[in-house]
């Protein structure tokens, strides 16, 4: 998985970036009507579990396949159904922002019908994506701005190529960042006989956080953002990339750039990740910097055993 992301950050070059700033404080508000979370209740009473009914690997993270599958999202269950069983869970934009894309179509993806949201009023945007939707609110469409809070559709259990059953249907919810604009560039390069039928908002081109980690710690108030939030990762990795070319991903978050770049001259990158896969830390490097040795090739130069070896959902 992180090589996949260190080929997508170098298929764009465009203009200078910023440089570390703080993060704005933001605020979160929960996506369904079920009240479970917020009145301290256990997660069997709001997590929906895969047909293993392990509760867990309705979770975030390394919760499925005995915890060699990652699962980049939570799974959030239905408290409100019809005669026939189905979901008619109310789903709610997390907070403000601009709809950047819509899939009406089930059959198009495993997310089924699923919305993708950008959020740029704080120092470092940010995405949100709710899936397996029964039904998108038929008057929104891409470039409409929605509130916290506001109905963007009813939860369900569409999904491309296997079915959800009536009682298992929920909404998947990932919070998190695109990782290039040219998705579509690496996308073909890798050959794949299925079409792309979302462009940049292909879930192959997205990297999520745990939502209901940085849910809780927004809300006892341990961090400000997602910035802080980030800070404070344990680095799992670190690779140096030999390119010229600055990634599209630091117009967009330049928030995670170590220091001012010149960017005229830079010959290479030393990128930290999170064990989840988001690229925290890049450090420009320059022509006479000794990593960048004539004849080594991109290479890792660091990694955190025993953090990896406690999530081998990512080997």
């Amino acid at each position: 998985m992180i090589v996949r992301f260190v080929v997508f950050f170098f298929l764009a070059c465009t203009s200078l970036p910023l440089f570390l700033r703080a993060s704005s404080d933001v605020e979160l508000s929960w996506p369904t009507p079920n009240e479970a979370h917020s009145e301290g209740r256990p997660f069997k009473e709001y997590i929906q579990p895969t047909v293993s009914g392990y509760v867990y690997s309705g979770l975030y993270g390394c919760v499925r396949s005995n915890g060699y599958q990652f699962h980049e999202g939570i799974d959030l269950k239905s408290i409100q159904r019809n005669k026939q069983g189905e979901a008619t869970d109310r789903v709610m934009a997390i907070n403000a922002g601009s709809i950047r894309y819509i899939n009406r179509k089930a059959g198009n993806s495993n997310y089924g019908r699923y919305i993708v949201i950008e959020h740029s009023s704080t120092s470092l945007s940010s995405i949100s994506l709710y899936a397996h939707l029964q039904s998108i609110d038929t008057s929104l469409i891409v470039g409409d701005k929605v509130g916290q809070g506001q109905f963007i559709g009813i939860m369900g259990r569409t999904a491309n190529g296997h079915g959800i059953p009536k009682k298992r249907a929920h909404l998947h919810l990932e919070i998190g960042f695109r990782l290039t604009d040219s998705f579509q560039d690496w996308y073909d390069r890798k050959g794949y006989q299925s079409k792309n039928k979302h462009g940049n908002f292909n879930g192959l081109n997205l990297v999520g956080i745990d939502f209901l980690d940085f849910y809780e710690r927004l809300e006892a108030k341990e961090v400000e953002g997602l910035i802080d939030y980030l800070k404070r990762q344990q680095t799992a990795l670190s690779v140096i990339v030999k390119s010229k070319k600055k990634p599209d991903f630091l117009d967009r978050y330049s928030c995670f750039l170590s220091e001012p770049v010149k960017e005229v001259l830079v010959a290479g990158w030393q990128i930290d990740f999170t064990w989840f896969g988001v690229p925290v830390k890049w450090t420009p490097l320059y022509a006479n910097d000794v990593r960048l040795a004539e004849g080594q090739r991109d290479r890792i130069v660091f990694h955190d055993e025993a953090l990896l070896k406690r999530y081998p959902c990512n080997r």
